[in-house]
This record gives C-alpha cells, structure tokens and sequence, in this order.
C-alpha cells in the first residue's frame, strides 16, 4: 500500500473509532444511567423506592435481606412491553429522524425457597438489567450517503442470593449474580470517505471515514450484592443495598471496516473485544413508613459511580482478511461519565385486603457531559412517574401490573467527534421518550 494512503486509512480509522467508543449500551426503559429503575410491579410502581419493602423475588436483584419476607416458596414471572416514543435525531443534515423498530418486550422470573432453616431463604432469577435496542436505519451523512447508525445490547443476570432473618428485627442478604452481555454496531457500514488533504483555500475540509460494522462480541462476568432490612418498628422499615460493579465482558467478535475509498474493499477482523464498558457500583439507603393501616410511603436515595464506571472505552481488533490492512487496529474514547444521585419516592394504599394500589416517582441526574452525548447514548432521562397495582386471587395467586412514563425531554449539544456535520458545526439534536408496562404473575405455595 502507499504510504499516503496508509497514513489516510490511519487517519480515518481513528476518526471512526472515535465515534464508535460512544455507541455503547443506551437504556430500554433506564433513567438511572445504564440502569433500568427496578423489577417487578411493586418495586416499579413505587418509583424504585423499593430496598426498604422488596417482598417477592425481584428482592434478589434488589435487596436481598427482604426474601425473608416469602414464607414458604415463590415463584413471580414477568414481562416488560415498552414504547420508545419520541426517541428522535437531528443534525445539520437530518430534521428530526425517529427510531426504528420503538416497540419491544423484556423477560425477567425469580424462584424463592425456605430450605434447611425456618430464617433462611434461597432465590435464584433471570433479570433483564440493561441494554439497548437504538438505531437509525436510514440517516443522512455529511458525506452524501444514507446509511445505518445502530447499537444493540444486552445485558442479562443469572442472580443468586441467600437471606437469613437473623432475629425479629434484622434481616441480611447476599447476592452473587452472573452477567452475560453481548452487542452489535452498525456505524454508517456503507460509507467509506478518503477526503482531501487540507489546503489554504480550504482548511477545514470533510475528515475522511470509515464505515463500522461489529458483530458478536459477548462475555460473561460476576458481580455481588449485600442487603440489610431492619425493623425499627412495626410501622417503620430500613433498607440498605450495595452493589459491586460489574465489568461488561465483551469479546471474540468481528468487525468490519469499509476501506473502500481507499481501494481495499471491506475488511473483516477476525478477533475483536471491546473494554472500559461497566455497570456502576451502586449503594442504596431508604425507609418504608406505613403510617396508617392502609396507607404506606417509602422514600430511597440511591448512589451510582459511573464516573469510574465509564471512563475510559476502547476497541481492538487483530487478525484482517486482507494482508494490505493494518495488522491490528485500536479505537479510544473517553466517555467520563458523572456520578448519579438519585431519589425515589413511592406511596401505596391498600385498597382491600386483596388489593394495592401504587404511585411514586423518580428523580436522577443526567451522568453524560454533553460532548459525549450521542443518539445511542441518550441516557438523559432524569425524571419517571409511575403507577401501578397488585390483586391476589385463588389459592396463593397474584397478579401485578405498572406503568412507568418518562420524557419526552430533548437535549442539544456540540460533539466533535461524531459525523453529524461539518468542521465546526457538528451540533445534534436528541429527544427521549419511553413508556413501559409491566406485568407480572406470581405464585406462592
């Protein structure tokens, strides 16, 4: 290869590494970061307010100490419809694009036993904790293509917990769960640009670019979480949570660089791994207050490092099908995410002795500076209402529901490093909305 085109294809790669560090994993329906707010109707339908009362088998993902609360053995299944309703895009070259694809579905199901103790309580569940499903199939560029901006993944728990009601009073909880978490990219795949050199007349011309294609890349990891549920009185109820962070695993995958421009076709990389991407650690504390027989409030205050979290992302690739690509290419980006403090405040009214009805609301802060937001990172929701009941019928049977609603909200920001203008005037337009059911069956015995 020349060497000027070799130092083109340099250049290029590097500008399309950088994009592609900000395609990480956008939420479903999360306001807390990464994070989706909570599992289960009872846990949603308070806002997240939800480590002071945890009562069913999402208390394995939550708080751990309030399995103790299940006499006997539980089993609770449920599903998550939800609708991104105004997730949008704009930039110089595009008015208000709109997602594809706003619909889809979650899974999450726990099982709680008592076994060899009367204080002792084992639960195991799949929980749904994050991911993204957020693309842009059809988007102008700079470049006077159309093509495909996308980002797909998911992350999923196999969680395990033991509870011990150690007296009255005092129940602990530990967790250890393992996470499985996979993605695909898709960074304008079609597009390949070898722009010119810089000149007098023209200082600032269009930066050359490479279109991106990732593919399978998936890991496993292990994480861990301790609970403790306290009894200050019969009415008053304490609650502590900790989480440990979780490393996203993300390798052997492949990915694809159109070096057309530059006469070397499309390139696959045959072992690929993406590092830096990390579920905060998160530390929770709240109370659950039931001040009259059938009226309960429950208040939580959470903490989410994502400044160590997502700090630092990168992207490398060995093993080219094409002997005249570079032997290994290598992306980085800084993502230097904030820190989230987050408040949770939930009520509920106990209609019958059969029946629950909820309501509560969640207020965070939004954890991406603006020069690392992108149309897949749009993790700014900072506000959720939600609502929501239980009814328990037959024998040992209850059925639960809740709807979460956040947004719309819309956020304008400058970021460099992404292809949504030219030099000096890259500014970007995203708008978020979601809506989320949740509905879930439960069976005790």
């Amino acid at each position: 290869m020349k060497l000027q085109h070799r130092l083109r294809l340099v250049r290029a790669a590097r500008r399309m590494g950088l994009v592609a560090m900000v395609l990480g994993p956008a939420p479903v329906f999360a306001s807390n970061g990464l994070n989706v707010v909570g599992f289960g109707p009872e846990s949603l339908g308070l806002g997240g307010a939800d480590i002071p009362v945890s009562r069913d088998g999402n208390a394995i993902n939550i708080n751990p100490a309030g399995m103790t609360q299940i006499k006997g053995t539980r089993y609770d299944g449920s599903l998550v419809p939800f609708w991104a309703f105004n997730y949008k895009h704009a930039d110089e070259v595009n008015d208000e694009a709109s997602m594809d694809s706003p619909l889809g579905i979650l899974a999450n199901q726990s099982y709680v036993t008592q076994a060899y103790h009367p204080d002792l309580r084992f639960g195991v569940g799949v929980f749904v904790s994050g991911g993204t499903g957020v693309g842009y199939k059809d988007l102008n560029t700079i470049y006077g293509t159309r093509d495909e901006y996308s980002a797909v993944l998911g992350v999923t728990k196999l969680a395990s917990a033991v509870a011990w009601q150690a007296n009255d009073k005092l129940s602990l909880g530990l967790g250890l769960n393992l996470t499985y978490s996979s993605t695909r990219q898709k960074l304008f795949p079609n597009t390949s640009f070898d722009g010119p050199e810089p000149t007098p007349e023209a200082p600032d011309p269009l930066p050359d670019f490479i279109g991106l294609r990732i593919d399978g890349a998936d890991g496993l990891s292990w994480n861990g979480r301790v609970g403790v549920m306290y009894k200050q009185t019969p009415n008053l109820t304490l609650g502590v949570s900790y989480s440990t962070e979780t490393d996203l695993k993300l390798r052997n995958g492949t990915a694809t660089l159109n070096y057309e421009s530059l006469g070397l076709g499309r390139v696959k990389y045959q072992d690929v791994h993406i590092d830096g991407f990390a579920l905060a650690q998160e530390f929770g504390a709240g109370f659950a207050w039931q001040f009259t027989p059938k009226w309960m409030l429950a208040a939580e205050l959470n903490w989410l490092d994502w400044s160590h979290a997502l700090r630092d992302v990168t992207v490398t690739g060995t093993r080219p099908d094409s002997a005249e690509a570079p032997a290994e290419i290598y992306f980085a980006q800084s993502l230097q995410h904030k820190d989230q403090y987050i408040l949770a405040l939930g009520i509920a009214h106990n209609w019958s002795d059969k029946t629950v009805l909820r309501a509560g609301v969640n207020i965070s802060g939004n954890a991406v500076p603006n020069e690392t937001l992108t149309p897949t990172l749009n993790l700014t929701a900072d506000f959720e209402v939600a609502f929501g009941f239980s009814h328990k019928f037959g024998e040992g049977w209850e059925f639960g529901s809740s709807m979460q609603i956040q947004g719309p909200k819309s956020e304008t920001y400058r970021n460099p490093e992404q292809p949504y203008g030219r030099p000096g005037t890259e500014r970007s337009k995203e708008e978020y909305g979601l809506a989320a059911w949740t509905l879930q069956i439960s069976k005790s015995w």
